[in-house]
């Protein structure tokens, strides 16, 4: 009987490790867990860089500006939030949606407001 390899080479940082540390695909074979090519380090990085471009990518097509709707403030990406104008309309959170459709993206946002982190904070206090 042919035993599984138990370390793997990750794709991203080149890292030697046991297949534990991998992320786990969705798929299986006969029960037995198989392994994404990235560790779970790269794994994460990796998924929050596409889901990042992916919400550029649905922001430029919607015409909305990266910057703060209310202050203008615009110099640090991270520091920008999807503010749900009117919370009974919210499915999920833009950050969240890694994962989920383009399509499905496109349509939260058209929701939202684009906020500084200090702004969406002052909206959400004064509720």
């Amino acid at each position: 009987m042919k035993t599984a390899k138990q370390t793997k080479v990750c794709k991203g940082c080149g890292g030697e490790f046991n297949r534990e540390m991998f992320a786990k695909s969705s798929t299986s074979t006969a029960g037995n867990p198989t392994y994404t090519g990235w560790c779970k380090s790269c794994f994460v990085r990796r998924r929050s860089s596409i889901h990042k471009e992916r919400v550029a990518k649905a922001a430029s097509e919607l015409g909305i500006e990266l910057k703060c709707s209310r202050c203008g403030y615009n110099t640090c990406l991270s520091a920008l939030d999807f503010h749900h104008c009117d919370d009974t309309t919210k499915e999920k959170g833009i950050g969240s949606m890694r994962g989920s459709s383009y399509e499905s993206i496109l349509r939260e946002m058209k929701k939202c407001v684009i906020l500084c982190k200090n702004c969406h904070v002052e909206i959400h206090s004064k509720e």
